[in-house]
């Protein structure tokens, strides 16, 4: 890489270090689904295997969501692959354990408190997702531009999806699928523009292309609606950059060959029925949950993060001056897949609301398509300050902060869920009087600031 698109190490550094000091500081954890996901770590680290058959804690009766196989296998129902970036974990414990620090890992993942292990490490590998939107604004800026602009430019945008985003409120909450898929997307927009704007040579190119295969892949094994991340990509390879069709089939394929053979070998078939067809389809509550996920005050992408719609203006050609040419086909691919995944979303007959959590959890995995799509209008609005656009844009982020905020430092808006039970009275999703993107709020009025951020949830009412 030449001298200008070098972003510099203590950049990146400061990046990572304010992102995972707010994430890991911030006292919300929600170890719901991810429930297995340590316990399979462990499981994947020390038997080599997916069974949860070794674990005889009753805690896997109410926690997460667990399968039976054909051959007796207790497994975790969810993907397996977001458990890889527990591994780390589960080997500090071990580590800690054997010098006599700690319970280890074996006691922890059987029922033990995995809470904070889950928080701490979803919260770095966000913050390194962060890293990767900082990288992927700032090679998107035209060389001509200052370093210091284009850093300045690349860290509004990084601070926008760090912190006015579900990548603060539900990602970075525990190792749900969305960090990881997250994670490989991240990789998969950085490759792909790479490619487009061949600022590399030789064999780092055609590595390049491997990676974006992977990367898509990757992203399929840790959650299927990124089936439509799959097919976008691949679709966009074929016929924008036709050249790297190949190395990007061997990459996917890199992926998917030992992924699906883990899968035959611990749950009797290549692809789990988590992944199978007929989850999603169209469902007599369809529209609702397509305006539910869009614009209601408790799953309402457009309420929760507003500053996505610089991501839609950024497929502008007017506003295009600032970044490099090439890239403007792919941004339309980034932000068509955004809509694809608002339809994708809204298909499950059942739980299409995204049960006990906080805000837009479904479209978590389109942020980074809305983060690399909105760089040529950040741009813009930072040559043009005083401008009516640039002071709405802030309004939009701060709006977006405060919002996340909550969900990530204060408990009391995880409690919204279960009072009443949102699973049973889910008209509660349109109650604009009693929000849960204003909970925390309202909850600092009704009980101080103390009890709005460390409360303890009661029983979820009937």
């Amino acid at each position: 890489m030449v001298a200008k698109e070098r972003i510099g190490w203590r950049w990146l550094l400061a990046v990572f270090a304010v992102a995972f000091v707010v994430y890991g500081a911030s006292p919300v954890r929600q170890n719901y689904d991810s429930y297995l996901a340590f316990p399979t770590a462990q499981s994947i680290l020390h038997d080599g295997n997916l069974s949860l058959n070794e674990f005889d804690t009753p805690m896997f009766d109410t926690h997460g969501w667990m399968s039976i196989t054909d051959e007796g296998r207790e497994v975790n129902t969810y993907p397996w692959v977001p458990s890889l970036a527990l591994i780390p974990a589960v080997v500090a414990l071990d580590v800690a354990h054997a010098v006599g620090i700690g319970p280890g890992s074996s006691s922890v993942a059987n029922g033990g408190h995995m809470d904070v292990i889950q928080q701490l490490s979803a919260s770095a590998l966000m913050a390194l997702v962060v890293v990767l939107v900082f990288v992927i604004s700032f090679q998107r800026l035209a060389p001509a531009q200052s370093m210091k602009r284009r850093r300045a430019i690349a860290g509004v945008v990084a601070f926008g999806f760090a912190f006015g985003t579900a990548a603060w409120s539900t990602a970075s909450r525990a190792m749900w699928q969305h960090g990881p898929s997250l994670l490989f997307l991240a990789i998969a927009v950085l490759c792909c523009q790479q490619l487009l704007s061949e600022t590399m040579e030789g064999a780092r190119l055609k590595w390049t292309a491997v990676c974006l295969g992977a990367a898509v892949a990757g992203s399929f094994t840790c959650r299927p609606t990124n089936a439509v991340a799959v097919l976008g990509f691949t679709a966009f390879v074929a016929f924008r950059m036709r050249k790297h069709l190949k190395r990007y089939l061997i990459g996917a394929f890199a992926i998917a060959a030992p992924w699906m053979m883990v899968n035959t070998a611990n749950y009797g078939s290549p692809l789990p029925q988590y992944y199978r067809a007929g989850k999603v389809g169209w469902h007599d509550d369809y529209g609702l949950a397509l305006a539910t996920n869009l614009v209601s005050p408790a799953r309402g992408l457009l309420l929760f993060s507003p500053i996505v719609v610089l991501g839609i203006f950024g497929v502008a050609r007017r506003n295009r001056a600032d970044v490099k040419d090439g890239l403007l086909d792919f941004d339309r691919l980034l932000i068509g897949l955004c809509l694809a995944y608002l339809l994708a979303s809204s298909g499950p007959p059942v739980n299409w609301w995204a049960g006990h959590s906080f805000g837009p959890r479904f479209m978590s995995d389109t942020l980074i398509f809305f983060a690399a799509a909105a760089t040529p209008t950040v741009a813009l609005l930072m040559r043009q300050r005083r401008s009516a656009a640039a002071i709405a844009a802030t309004l939009l982020l701060a709006w977006s902060v405060l919002v996340n905020a909550q969900g990530g430092a204060m408990r009391s808006t995880l409690c919204w869920n279960g009072n009443p039970d949102i699973d049973s009275h889910t008209s509660r999703l349109w109650d604009f009087g009693s929000s849960q993107m204003l909970s925390g709020v309202q909850a600092i009025f009704d009980d101080g600031l103390v009890d709005a951020i460390f409360t303890r949830c009661d029983t979820p009412a009937d």
